[in-house]
């Protein structure tokens, strides 16, 4: 029964789960596919672990499931492969990849007890199949066959070989005899010679070139090599420094903007570190203070209020006929006075003198509203006014809701509103949701915010990874996201789900045990804001996104 197929790319196991595991099944498989390159010329064995852990070598395109990994009911059940190379070396070991948990399940009354799964040595040994008799003289040992076999000189071809391991096997099978002294296992020394110990035999290690002969079936996969130690993985300290464990390296982890240089080959992914302790998350508390835990730090999580500018008209002066109009500023930055003077107009014919007009060409307005330009002439000179509006006009400009039947994917790019048409934004507010995850890809441990295309670099996002938080599998998260470039600076500020989550609505986002951070960057790089999203991302079937703003 196949209770799983699995994609091998890279390091990482993507994994459609078919079947659920019961506890004591025999002969269960695992479809694996190699979809990198990568993997080709390597030796690859799989690796069960569960109630045990048991090495299988990969001959197939479906691996058996030993019986002893699935022996006990109540754990997960994880696969991993790692592929050897040329010198024996593990060269590429994925991630663990969990196929699913040991279920419960009926056994009969009796032994239910199976044979247990070969080791490694054994599994090769079965692969070699039926053996003849050996044709050489030397039949105390392999070694000393092969010897006999190299001695003759010239190109031996490799059913020669095959047909004298075949012969010796067959006339000394595993377990007859006693076990003798380990023999001097031959080598190929760096002149292309065989090896025995440190002596050279003058024999070389391959024959003269011959006439190509026709393609032979693949060769059995060696024994993998045993696992390498951890490495430390590094970090990035509160400094924005590299750390290895607990030390400061003094190396910036983001470097200074510079001009970018050619794309570099890809290097090999390193061993995943130890997930680190969960830290204290900061709340708000009644009195309105920063809280660590249950320590008030005296903070307050909102600065004081701002004084707004309240432009009020001044005085208004009656300029003769023909003169310029004026206009100045006075009063205070909290109380500013536009200060006005207007010409009187010019005598009409037969009239008397004509009277003054400080209407400034308005309709209507009210009392305290502002009034700015609205036309000026070549010169620069006010030539029409009209009344500013008060606040700012915020509107949906997006909303992105995941279907049900969409694939997954891995980046959140808004670049266009609701009609299908690129925005410019002075404010954006961008509200995330994350439903609980049940499929079975990795889930990221971080993710990147991405804001005008810039998810890294300098300039880029200043809440970096502080943005998406971690999909969960037990509860619904979210965040929201707004940006700020109306003013001098670029402002950020993040509110994100932690602990407990957020509520099952969909439409409302935020909770008590919310966290909120922000951030200021002396410079309007993003001005105007014309996309927003994330990189790095697990975006699923159920997951919403809403973009309101502000238009430049």
């Amino acid at each position: 029964m196949k209770i799983a197929e699995v994609r091998v790319s890279g390091c990482r196991c993507e994994t459609v789960r078919l079947e659920p595991i019961p506890r004591g099944i025999v002969g269960a498989v695992v479809a694996v596919e190699y979809t990198d390159p990568a993997w080709d010329s390597l030796r690859k064995t799989v690796v069960f672990r569960g109630a045990a852990t048991k090495d299988v070598l990969d001959a197939g395109n479906e691996i058996v499931i030993p019986a002893e990994v699935v022996s006990k009911a109540g754990g997960s059940l994880y696969m991993g492969v790692y592929g050897v190379d040329a010198e024996n070396h593990v060269a590429i070991p994925t991630i663990w990849t969990e196929l699913g948990v040991i279920q419960g399940a009926a056994t009969p009354s009796g032994d239910a007890s199976t044979a247990p799964s070969l080791p490694v040595w054994a599994q090769i040994q079965a692969m070699v199949g039926d053996l003849g008799t050996l044709d050489t003289e030397a039949k105390s040992n392999l070694v000393a066959a092969i010897n006999e076999a190299l001695t003759k000189g010239g190109e031996i071809a490799p059913a020669e070989v095959q047909r004298i391991v075949e012969d010796y096997l067959k006339a000394n099978p595993p377990g007859t005899v006693s076990d003798g002294k380990d023999g001097i296992t031959p080598t190929i020394g760096k002149n292309g010679n065989w090896y025995l110990g440190s002596t050279d035999t003058g024999k070389p290690s391959r024959g003269a070139d011959g006439t190509p002969g026709a393609t032979g079936a693949p060769g059995k996969d060696g024994a993998p090599g045993a696992d390498g130690k951890d490495g430390i993985t590094p970090t990035i300290g509160k400094n924005g420094n590299w750390y290895l464990g607990s030390t400061d390296t003094g190396k910036p982890s983001r470097g200074a903007g510079g001009t970018p240089g050619a794309a570099g080959a890809s290097g090999k992914d390193g061993s995943p570190g130890a997930d680190g302790k969960d830290g204290i998350t900061p709340v708000i508390g009644e009195n309105g203070n920063w809280y660590l835990g249950s320590s008030d730090t005296g903070k307050p999580s909102r600065g004081a209020d701002g004084a707004v500018p309240d432009i009020q008209i001044g005085t208004v002066t009656t300029l003769p006929a023909g003169s310029d109009a004026t206009a100045s500023m006075g009063g205070t930055a909290e109380n500013p006075l536009l200060n006005l003077g207007i010409p009187r107009g010019a005598d009409g014919q037969g009239g008397g003198s004509g009277g003054t007009d400080i209407s400034l060409g308005l309709t209507s307005a009210t009392v305290g509203q502002t009034i700015k330009v609205k036309a000026v002439d070549t010169d620069g000179k006010p030539t029409a006014w009209e009344a500013a509006e008060s606040g700012e006009k915020w509107e949906k400009i997006a909303e992105i809701i995941i279907p049900d039947d969409a694939e997954e994917s891995n980046a959140l790019t808004i670049n266009k509103d609701l009609n299908g048409q690129p925005f410019s934004l002075l404010k954006a507010r961008l509200c995330g949701k994350f439903p609980k995850y049940t499929g079975g890809s990795t889930i990221p441990n971080v993710m990147f915010a991405m804001l005008n295309g810039r998810a890294n670099g300098n300039p880029s996002p200043a809440v970096y990874t502080s943005l998406w938080p971690k999909v969960e599998t037990a509860r619904l998260v979210g965040a929201v996201y707004e940006v700020d470039v109306s003013g001098a600076q670029v402002i950020e500020s993040v509110l994100r789900s932690a602990g407990g989550g957020w509520g099952e609505n969909m439409g409302m986002y935020g909770s008590s045990s919310s966290t909120y951070v922000k951030y200021f960057t002396d410079s309007l790089w993003a001005k105007p804001i014309t996309s927003i999203g994330g990189t790095g991302m697990l975006i699923y079937p159920g997951c919403k996104f809403v973009l309101y703003g502000v238009r430049a």
